[in-house]
């Protein structure tokens, strides 16, 4: 079995007798920036001419079938072709190379230019996804990049017996696409990354590309000659093969291992253990470490500021409030066009909620809520999601008029939608998501006020006590308690259950 991925047709042509020059470079690493082609991942380029006498790749040519598809990355394949080898033509894959760019029409010659990179563009392209893993082997992180961005032509050589590379901790940043951290993969394990002549994605490592003479076998042999210009010889002196080295040249770096590591110095602090011990003699001074902020919670946005300066606060606030009515064990729904079990009431502690959207925990469950209830002069009752529609609500309150919660706050829901007879609208059922039982925690009911556990009569035990032996101003070996017994200590139920219990919480002064 296979999991079919994509089926599209494709428009495939040979313009061969069309081209009239073309350049290729394949690019594995700029040895400018190191000694050894490793650690980089860099865009192959090319370039192309061609006879375009009947203007199919103008883009202006209506009548052309391909004039719409210039600018969306055109793929050629370069091949070398081999005729009439004991009867058959070879085609040796050179590099697959898209489109970059509008063509530089020449109207004149009828020629048209392109430039041309390699799949890399797609690479630098897709957005890479935010990640942390720990203990993550080379080729774990790389497939999960390429899983994720749909592109599985990828391939990892190593040499027989060599490790995959481990990341104690692979974090990706936000703001980056995958090319960029594929980059910084290659150069954190000396690991080649490139796009062979088949268009795969190839991770090779150091190994692998410059082995020893036992590491593995040997790609291909070059051959050269040293009397091939004397008297018309053609031939090596020891085989009967042509030789194929034109020319060599190299160039001699005798410093190859000289480098600069550059890096931030971190250090612990240490100060008197005692501010008083700055004014004594060392030998009455002790040392411990000094406490640094390594990181801190953002300011909490301002849920009714009246201007743009004072919408930040200076520090992250947390609020306990009690709800005003109780909320159900269901989820958030749709019944009858509108979401329902979606509402959370705080009544008048509602002034007290330090932001618009946010979680709240209670018995257990957390809830995400995305907005809050507000009561406006001249527009009624609104959902405010952030301080910055609450100040456009607040810049058009008309004279004398108010704004101010209802005390109800939204639960989170993203319901599912359908389109009957040409008008869209929400689907009843469940929902596609919702804030309730966030982070695998379990959905429970919510009591406003005293449980009723509390206030039944059923569930409220008394006993009797002797407290003069407890509040007394004579001395503990002055007192002579009463001898005990084996028996509950003054048990008195019907006593306990002539109390009354209430949520009500008073200041007392």
């Amino acid at each position: 079995t296979f999991d079919l991925i994509e089926m599209s047709p494709r428009l495939v042509v040979d313009i061969s007798d069309k081209v009239i020059d073309y350049r290729v470079t394949k690019m594995l690493s700029d040895l400018g920036n190191s000694s050894i082609p490793v650690g980089q991942l860099l865009a192959s380029t090319g370039q192309m001419t061609m006879f375009d006498d009947d203007q199919a790749f103008n883009d202006n040519n209506t009548n052309s079938i391909v004039s719409n598809y210039l600018r969306k990355n055109i793929k050629f394949n370069f091949y070398e072709k081999i005729i009439n080898v004991d009867g058959f033509d070879y085609f040796i894959p050179i590099k697959t190379l898209y489109s970059d760019g509008f063509p530089q029409a020449d109207v004149t010659g009828a020629t048209v230019s392109l430039g041309l990179r390699d799949f890399y563009f797609f690479l630098e392209s897709m957005p890479a996804p935010r990640l942390l893993m720990t203990e993550t082997s080379l080729s774990m992180a790389v497939s999960t990049l390429l899983d994720y961005i749909g592109f599985s032509n990828y391939t990892f050589r190593r040499v027989t017996g060599e490790s995959d590379p481990v990341i104690p901790f692979f974090f990706v940043a936000p703001d980056q696409s995958v090319a960029e951290v594929l980059n910084q993969l290659a150069i954190a394990t000396q690991t080649a990354m490139f796009f062979d002549e088949y268009n795969n994605f190839i991770v090779m490592s150091k190994d692998y590309l410059l082995p020893e003479s036992g590491n593995r076998s040997t790609d291909f042999i070059l051959s050269g000659s040293n009397n091939q210009t004397d008297n018309g010889v053609i031939k090596n002196s020891t085989s009967g093969n042509l030789p194929n080295i034109i020319s060599i040249s190299s160039q001699d770096k005798k410093i190859y291992n000289d480098g600069k590591i550059t890096y931030t110095t971190r250090y612990i602090q240490r100060t008197f253990g005692v501010r008083k011990q700055a004014d004594k003699l060392e030998s009455e001074q002790t040392w411990i470490y000094l406490p640094s902020l390594l990181w801190e919670v953002a300011g909490t946005e301002e849920t009714r500021s009246r201007n743009n300066a004072a919408q930040q606060a200076s520090a992250y606030a947390l609020g306990a409030i009690p709800i005003n009515s109780s909320l159900t064990s269901s989820v958030p729904s749709v019944s009858n066009g509108a979401v329902i079990n979606n509402i959370m009431d705080l009544g008048e502690g509602i002034f007290y909620l330090p932001r618009y959207q946010g979680y709240f925990y209670s018995n257990g469950e957390i809830i995400k809520f995305d907005a809050v209830q507000f009561n406006i002069t001249g527009t009624g009752n609104v959902w405010i999601s952030s301080n910055q529609e609450y100040q456009r609500y607040f810049a058009s309150l008309p004279f004398n008029g108010k704004i101010y919660p209802t005390g109800l706050v939204r639960i989170y829901s993203l319901p599912y939608y359908e389109t009957v007879d040409g008008n869209t609208r929400m689907k009843s059922g469940a929902v596609y998501q919702h804030g309730r039982g966030q982070f695998g925690t379990p959905v429970v009911e919510h009591t406003a006020g005293i449980n009723e556990y509390w206030t039944n009569n059923d569930y409220v035990r008394g006993c009797d006590m002797q407290t003069q032996y407890l509040f007394t101003t004579v001395l503990d070996e002055d007192i002579n308690p009463p001898s005990t017994t084996v028996a509950a200590a003054g048990q008195n139920n019907t006593l306990a259950r002539q109390t009354t219990r209430n949520g009500i919480i008073k200041n007392l002064t």
